[in-house]
């Protein structure tokens, strides 16, 4: 089975906690964690049974940023063309929105 680097978790009617699941990098964000988020959060938006969005890490950390190392084999033309915008907008929900 293949690790899930974001968990959704429904703990309360109304509210999803999504939690960040990359502990062997401090949660850092790698392009497949941000599309990952992104997916989640369209799917959300669109629930009207969802109230609010708790986004949250682990025992060790929230969130250590973006995944640098992601970067280190991979050509500049590549960065210049990667779709960034769509991954990095995830976050521009109309429900309430809390980082824990």
């Amino acid at each position: 089975m293949a690790h899930e680097i974001l968990l959704e978790e429904h703990s309360h009617p109304g509210v999803v906690v999504l939690r960040l699941n990359r502990p062997e990098v401090l949660n850092a964000l790698n392009l497949d964690l941000r599309r990952a988020l992104a997916a989640a959060f369209d799917q959300l938006d669109g629930d009207d049974t969802v109230r609010v969005v708790v986004l949250t890490g682990n025992e060790r950390a929230f969130c250590a940023g973006a995944d640098l190392n992601e970067y280190l084999d991979v050509r500049l033309p590549w960065r210049l063309n990667c779709p960034k915008g769509r991954a990095w907008r995830s976050s521009s929900s109309s429900r309430p929105f809390s980082k824990a």
